[in-house]
């Protein structure tokens, strides 16, 4: 089994498991990630107005397809592209996982 460690902007190989770790404290797992990424899309898509924040949208599904495919490589590239927005989003509407992972890409404390 694979996982991955988020730390900042980068991913690497942890222990066994499929979870992901944020900043060596707590560890989640892909699943959990990607349900919470799965509800931010769909919210964000209901409010997004401007071009930038469609192209959220498609960042943030791109890292649920990567984190419902264990493609550790990838989710923290797409987190890291679907911006500050997201983050936004994330933190109004109660997805604490997901809105750490998305702080944690764009190397926010």
């Amino acid at each position: 089994m694979t996982s991955v460690k988020i730390t900042a902007t980068t991913i690497g190989q942890v222990n066994s498991g499929k979870y992901i770790t944020i900043n060596g404290d707590s560890r989640i797992s892909l699943n959990e990630l990607a349900t919470e990424l799965n509800k931010l899309r769909q919210t964000m898509k209901v409010n997004a107005v401007e071009p930038e924040h469609d192209i959220a949208v498609s960042e943030i599904a791109k890292a649920e397809q990567a984190a419902k495919n264990n493609d550790t490589s990838k989710v923290n590239d797409y987190l890291k592209s679907a911006g500050s927005w997201a983050l936004g989003i994330a933190k109004e509407i109660g997805v604490p996982i997901a809105a750490e992972a998305i702080k944690n890409a764009l190397s926010i404390s």
